[in-house]
């Protein structure tokens, strides 16, 4: 299993592998804003997201939130 540390190299490695697509992403929302619990477009900009990934997700949750479920290692 891996260490703390490695686990936080690994996720930054991902993170800096994708930041173009999280920066994209972030301004999408910030150019669209939403009320609180009206979040529609953004709810179904990250489903999308989750679905392009292959993240399973529960939608609806709290009215427009969204819960992915990513299988992990044994721990």
């Amino acid at each position: 299993m891996a260490t703390k540390q490695e686990l936080k190299q690994l996720a930054c490695a991902a993170i800096e592998q994708h930041k173009s697509e999280l920066i994209e992403v972030a301004r999408d929302i910030l150019a669209h804003p939403e009320a609180g619990f009206r979040e529609t477009r953004t709810a179904q900009l990250v489903a999308r997201k989750f679905g392009d990934m292959g993240i399973q997700y529960q939608d609806k949750l709290a009215l427009t939130g969204l819960k992915g479920r990513v299988a992990g290692g044994a721990g």
